[in-house]
């Protein structure tokens, strides 16, 4: 039987979805002590438990007790957002908090010539670099690209923007089948004008492609839970991150 201590967390008659394969859905209640996963137990017998007592104070979260089922989840963790510098100052920000998002990772494969400065907060930069590639302006400036890389960044105050091509819905759902496929909300965290990917990736990749779209759908909720949780833990070798386990981090997400 389950051991309870004061100030435990408790995530009781939850059905566990942590995007593996070998165990897509299964129920379970677990505790968390002291920020890490205590145990995971069969609901039956930690009901036992909750029964008995003079039983510690504890924070309970019963998810039989409303009329609608939620799932418990490992947070998300974002393959590609723009929260670096958010996060700085404002460490709390409930965009990343309130979709789910534990872990944001920043950095893709390009080549100079393929980035174009759409925009500069700097007037003064505007003439020498907006709608050229970074490639052209390191020509100009007869230096390497990633020279004229760190050089804007700080010439602009990271402010500058950029333009890229966007795919197809047909493209976006035929890279979603595929097994090695990881998602990213490319979510900009801005409290003065909130942007849709900073707040809505998620949802709507669990919701719209997970779970609403009609016969012949991409995704199944299972397989998307997967493709933003096991498959970036396994790309990054997070082991602790891949599933809910005893001894884990405390980073638990009901969807």
């Amino acid at each position: 039987m389950p051991t309870l201590q004061e100030g435990d967390i408790v995530f009781h008659n939850a059905t566990i979805i942590d995007g593996s394969s070998t165990t897509p859905r299964y129920p379970a209640s677990v505790i968390v002590c002291a920020g890490l996963i205590a145990s995971i137990t069969d609901p039956a017998t930690l009901t036992s438990a909750l029964g008995f007592p003079n039983k510690p104070a504890i924070k309970l979260i019963d998810y039989q007790s409303d009329d609608i089922q939620y799932s418990l989840s490992p947070g998300f963790i974002d393959m590609h957002a723009h929260s670096d510098l958010s996060l700085l100052h404002t460490p709390s920000h409930l965009a990343k908090i309130t979709r789910g998002g534990t872990d944001g990772c920043h950095g893709c494969t390009l080549d100079w010539d393929r980035i174009e400065i759409g925009g500069v907060m700097n007037n003064e930069l505007a003439q020498e670099c907006v709608r050229k590639r970074i490639s052209e302006i390191a020509s100009s400036r007869t230096e390497e690209g990633f020279s004229t890389f760190i050089w804007l960044l700080k010439a602009d105050d990271f402010s500058s923007t950029i333009l890229q091509q966007m795919g197809n819905e047909g493209n976006v759902r035929e890279i979603m089948r595929h097994p090695r496929h990881t998602g990213g909300s490319d979510g900009i965290l801005t409290s003065t004008k909130p942007h849709p990917r900073g707040w809505g990736t998620f949802p709507r990749y669990l919701g719209h492609y997970g779970r609403d779209l009609p016969a012949g759908k991409s995704r199944n909720i299972y397989a998307a839970k997967a493709n933003i949780k096991d498959g970036p833990a396994e790309e990054f070798e997070s082991v602790e991150e891949e599933t809910i386990f005893a001894g884990g981090l405390r980073k638990l997400l009901p969807i």
